[in-house]
């Protein structure tokens, strides 16, 4: 609850910049949907098949929720801005009265709590004692007037906020912001994708969709290295990489088989390397394919030399620090890489180092990082807001200005918060790739103490995707604000990770 102390030494001219920050979400709740239908367009040209077409229908129908999501911030902007300039009317109209009640008592006004105390009499020898007695009850009276009025002043400022914490409430009930999509993919297997993409480049201190093409599609043959546990792209004796088989009679690039033991292509009698044998129940995709066994006299042929192996494949992803990274499980035979390092895992969740302050751990990206400062500052020691936020410095109260960013990008999504003592200003930048598409939102605000922003855009940890957000407003200012959009994907799991 608004304090008096709050509502006399309060600096509302700053919730300008939260409302700021609120109308820029906005925009990029607007900006995301226009990607979502741009994104969509384009799709059908990259990625086929019945994943891609769901696809496609979902980021169509993200357009309606994410306008509905920057309508809240919107509104949200207009609810802090006539906050701020109502706040900042009453403060005015109460330190007039509190500059009025000490020269015309004359008394003291206690910050704290608004109660009135009348300054002693001086040379109360001048009066007579009837003088002296009505001089007493007048100040008394004063007082006693300038103290109600101070409690009216305060609870037309807390009516204030108390109007603008139920409209931000019912923002949150924004019927299309919080608009659910249940989406059903049949299971038809990996897409194929025709024209891949670069998804994410940090680029100009933020994440941000990524336009350069990756080369074309190569193909080569690897094997695991005996020696170090780890697999690696084969090379021949002027370190050049093995390719992998190319059909003479079509020209086109197959799968061809390696021995582990050797790293060396499989040949039959005649010196030519096996292929691998397509699984005609598969559209004939390479990706999924049963490998002939290690025999060099095996007829392919014959069933009994076929073994089923189901690779995990992978579009290569950008890594943080702008590495293309190969992300999969191979067991053995031959891998596909679009362009940057050809790197093969074992396991998604053994993780990698992605430079100073990052690291990725099953496919996210965390960061951390922290900002500081002192923002604002009282001629008397104070103890401000809703913690121990005081500091004594030359006569100065210093209130802190730290605040703490913490966030994660990755294939579960965008989550990143903001926690801000007093004074704080927080700035919260994510931008993600999902089915190839770039989604970012930027939020910039301060608060007062308490302050806190969050924007996520991923899946939960009920297994939902939301696209939403919130801006926390401390020091009784209002309540919380935000948007959600939840899309449901009970059989989505081959849409969030189309390659595994």
């Amino acid at each position: 609850m608004l304090s008096f102390k709050t509502l006399y030494e309060a600096e509302f001219g700053r919730i300008t910049v939260p409302a700021n920050g609120a109308q820029a979400v906005g925009k990029e709740f607007d900006t995301a949907g226009d990607q979502m239908e741009s994104h969509a367009k384009r799709l059908p040209g990259m990625w086929e098949g019945k994943d891609g077409e769901t696809a496609v229908t979902l980021l169509q129908d993200q357009k309606v929720p994410l306008e509905g999501a920057g309508e809240v911030f919107r509104k949200t902007s207009q609810v802090l801005t006539d906050l701020g300039s109502r706040l900042k009317t009453q403060q005015d109209n109460v330190r007039q009265t509190v500059s009025e009640a000490e020269t015309r008592i004359p008394a003291k006004v206690n910050i704290a709590d608004g109660s009135v105390t009348p300054e002693p009499i001086k040379n109360p020898e001048s009066y007579s004692d009837a003088a002296l007695i009505r001089e007493r009850q007048r100040r008394q009276s004063l007082a006693k007037s300038y103290a109600n009025l101070f409690k009216q002043q305060l609870e037309v400022a807390r009516q204030v906020d108390r109007r603008a914490k139920g409209y931000l409430d019912r923002l949150d009930q924004y019927k299309d912001a919080g608009k659910a999509y249940n989406v059903k993919v049949e299971d038809k297997g990996p897409g194929l994708i025709k024209k891949p993409e670069a998804g994410l480049i940090y680029k100009d201190g933020k994440w941000q969709p990524s336009t350069e093409k990756f080369p074309p599609t190569h193909y080569m043959s690897w094997r695991k290295n005996p020696q170090t546990g780890k697999f690696e792209p084969i090379r021949d004796s002027a370190g050049n990489f093995v390719p992998a088989f190319r059909d003479p009679n079509t020209g086109e690039i197959i799968p061809a088989l390696v021995d582990n033991r050797t790293g060396r292509l499989v040949t039959d009698r005649q010196g030519n390397p096996i292929q691998v044998i397509r699984d005609p129940n598969y559209r004939g995709d390479p990706l999924n394919a049963h490998l002939i066994a290690a025999n060099p006299d095996a007829d392919p042929r014959t069933p009994q030399n076929r073994k089923p192996v189901h690779p995990t494949i992978k579009l290569a992803e950008k890594g943080v620090g702008g590495e293309h990274t190969w992300l999969g499980d191979p067991k053995g035979g031959q891998s596909e890489f679009l362009g940057g390092d050809l790197k093969h895992k074992t396991t998604l969740s053994s993780g990698w180092n992605a430079g100073a302050g990052a690291e990725v751990s099953d496919g996210n990206a965390f960061g951390k990082a922290e900002i500081g400062g002192n923002l604002i500052k009282f001629a008397t020691e104070a103890d401000y807001g809703n913690g121990p936020f005081k500091a004594k410095v030359g006569g100065e109260a210093l209130i802190g200005a730290n605040a703490e960013l913490e966030g994660s990008i990755g294939k579960d999504g965008v989550n990143a918060k903001a926690g801000a003592f007093a004074g704080a200003k927080a700035k919260v930048t994510g931008s993600t790739e999902f089915a190839g598409v770039g989604v970012g939102a930027e939020a910039e605000g301060w608060a007062g103490a308490g302050a806190e922003a969050e924007f996520n855009l991923g899946r939960g940890p009920d297994g939902k995707f939301h696209i939403g957000g919130k801006v926390g407003v401390g020091l009784g200012l209002g309540g919380k604000v935000g948007g959600n959009v939840t899309i449901d994907p009970k059989e989505i799991v081959k849409f969030a990770n189309p390659f595994d």
